[in-house]
């Protein structure tokens, strides 16, 4: 049973965090330092529907019945789309299909002979009881070893499904026959597609069911030509087909883009055989017989090299970008060889990036890592109830590991993981790319200055560094004991979990007792309980309950608080005076109205508040006042109205003294 399921194992907003239209970056790459872009044509300028695979696929078909003399039994077999995906190896001798990791081991789950798969124990039999693939029987370089071929051409999705039914045919009628042999005939089948033409026909007779977002094309070649950067095309495919689906995309007007243009180039001898050489074509189509001393603009070459495209360009080194779909044939020898920087462009990756953004894979990864961790931390206790705990939670990660690789493909998973390794496709994609892209639209969403920067992912020495990590084994705690000698001796010791802190011993507790009683983490933890009761009361949704003498303390400091500050915003200076200075005031008003008059008071101390006083509890300050003499003749020179009006009296004149007397 899953218990992640019945747990909140995620926050919210978790999900949705990857954007399909992202670039991600293997090498540190700055936009800012290429001047030059050039592309592949296929699955690059130029995206094809899912429906150019059952058409290649059924006319393969049709040719291995109509021409190879297959039986006619096959024709029954329709086209599986989602059968295979790209990266896959295939055993020629032993007509088995799999995926293979980066460390050259088969993921067990994966082998396919026909439509089934072989069981676990079948496979290990077959390679001497090991499900590791030699260096020496792999693929060689550009993917075609001498026992193992790897499909890694978005057009070999309809060639692995042709493969896998016609094996299956053969096995399920009983019928002998040379799995090499039938690998021959079928891949002579599917090449017939493509030399014949028979694959451009379909296109170029319907143009809008078959090519895909042509407009966002378009966009890219006039964003770079508008900045100024130099572009350049290297096809294998021909003029006729190319110039139809350019004319398409970005208009009759496309070559202008493009300051050379290369068709039927012959790759990947085009990147490292420097014996063809170039041929101009005319508008026609037509070969030229002139010899090539330049590359103009606004003209169609055709085959050529590498060798004499860099003599005759200067285009050298990390100042070029090339976008293409097929790691080998288009990138491998320009990064290794040539120092160009590269981009692939990966379709699957728009797919695969949506399936990890849902909740259920996210989920399903995150339970994923933690029961791997408590396996690794746990693995040391011996006990008959630890280990029973440890072959279930053992089980359950199998259901988890199964549960995500079906979540991509329920055959072979995903093109990017066997499990927890990369897979043999993805391994090659890091060391062929700079970058990578669902579709070179994703440029779109870049500055032409833009930098990418790789992620920095942890090593395995360097996993304590990391948060996701520490919960591994890779912690350790020093002890430190006495040598034969009498010397102290440090020596490493796991930590065990159990005892570090509470939480942990009870987090223990609670697993062992509940998978004693065979019950699952189904309620949520008190403390949790407590702060959602919290959060509860504080938004209003359980205002019934009473609340505690604290909380009403704080609810009278809070009016007093608000009450202050409405004051203040009244502009009432009274307000945050104590009560007692208040009513002081208001006798002090009344006595004055009683006599408007008053004799002048010697001076005396006269109690000061001060003004913004917010402690009731605070005396106010007392110091001395004094009120200043008033000179005779500034006094004499003043109205007597105004003296009465500003509280002084009146200094007596020397007439009015003699009067007196």
């Amino acid at each position: 049973m899953l218990l992640f399921l019945d747990l909140d194992l995620l926050p919210p907003g978790v999900c949705n965090l990857l954007n399909p239209s992202t670039i991600y970056a293997n090498n540190e790459i700055s936009l800012k330092t290429i001047g030059v872009y050039g592309f592949d044509y296929d699955y690059t300028l130029a995206l094809y529907s899912p429906a150019l695979h059952s058409h290649i696929y059924n006319t393969a078909r049709d040719i291995l019945v109509e021409q190879y003399k297959y039986p006619k039994g096959i024709l029954k077999y329709e086209y599986w789309p989602n059968f295979a995906v790209r990266g896959l190896h295939y055993d020629i001798a032993k007509g088995l299909l799999m995926k293979i990791d980066a460390f050259h081991y088969i993921q067990l789950g994966t082998v396919y002979r026909g439509l089934k798969p072989v069981p676990d124990d079948e496979v290990l039999e077959m390679y001497d009881g090991t499900h590791h693939i030699p260096l020496h029987q792999a693929s060689g370089f550009y993917g075609k070893g001498p026992a193992i071929k790897q499909f890694m051409d978005i057009f070999s999705l309809p060639e692995m499904t042709l493969l896998a039914v016609a094996n299956d045919f053969f096995i399920s009628n009983d019928i002998d026959y040379d799995p090499i042999h039938l690998y021959k005939d079928v891949t002579d089948a599917i090449r017939d597609v493509h030399i014949k033409g028979f694959m451009y026909k379909w296109i170029m007779q319907d143009l809008e069911q078959y090519i895909l977002h042509g407009d966002e094309t378009y966009a890219v070649l006039h964003r770079l030509a508008k900045s100024g950067k130099k572009l350049f095309l290297i096809t294998n495919s021909p003029f006729s087909f190319v110039d139809k689906g350019m004319r398409y995309m970005v208009g009759k007007d496309w070559r202008d883009f493009f300051d050379v243009v290369i068709v039927q180039a012959d790759k990947p001898h085009f990147f490292n055989d420097c014996v063809k050489p170039f041929r101009r074509l005319d508008s026609n189509g037509d070969l030229q017989w002139d010899k090539i001393n330049k590359l103009e603009k606004g003209q169609v070459y055709k085959q050529g090299n590498l060798f004499d495209f860099l003599r005759l360009t200067g285009w050298r080194g990390s100042k070029v970008l090339y976008f293409g779909d097929h790691l080998y044939s288009d990138l491998a020898d320009l990064m290794l060889r040539h120092g160009w920087r590269t981009g692939a462009i990966v379709p699957e990756l728009e797919t695969e990036t949506k399936m990890v953004n849902t909740e259920q894979y996210s989920q399903a990864l995150t339970w994923l890592q933690a029961l791997t961790g408590l396996l690794e931390r746990m693995q040391m206790f011996q006990d008959s109830e630890s280990q029973q705990v440890l072959q279930d939670w053992m089980k359950e990660r199998q259901e988890l590991r199964a549960l995500t690789k079906n979540l991509f493909n329920p055959q072979f998973g995903s093109i990017f993981r066997t499990c927890h390794n990369p897979t043999y496709f993805s391994r090659r994609l890091c060391r062929f790319s700079d970058v990578y892209m669902a579709s070179l639209s994703c440029l779109l969403n870049y500055d032409l200055n833009y930098t990418f920067y790789p992620r920095r992912t942890p090593l395995q020495h360097e996993a304590p560094l990391w948060m996701d990590q520490l919960c591994t084994g890779s912690a350790r705690s020093e002890t430190t004991s006495r040598g034969a000698e009498g010397q102290p001796v440090t020596t490493l010791r796991i930590t065990n979990p159990n005892k570090t802190t509470g939480n942990q011993q009870h987090l223990h507790r609670e697993l062992l007792f509940t998978h004693r009683k065979g019950l699952s983490l189904r309620s949520k933890p008190e403390l949790l309980q407590v702060l959602e009761h919290r959060n509860r009361r504080r938004d209003g949704t359980e205002s019934g309950l009473k609340p505690s003498p604290l909380e009403q303390e704080l609810l009278r400091w809070q009016q007093r608080r608000e009450q202050h500050q409405q004051q203040e915003a009244t502009g009432d200076p009274g307000g945050s005076q104590p009560e007692f200075i208040k009513v002081r005031e208001k006798l002090r008003r009344t006595q004055q109205q009683r006599d408007p008059s008053p004799q002048q008071a010697p001076p005396s101390l006269i109690s000061v508040p001060f003004p913004h006083l917010h402690h009731p509890n605070r005396k106010p300050s007392q110091f001395p006042v004094k009120h200043p003499p008033v000179a005779p003749q500034a006094a004499a020179s003043l109205p007597q109205s105004s003296l009465k009006d500003s509280g002084f009296t009146s200094v007596p004149s020397k007439n009015s003294l003699a009067n007196n007397t």
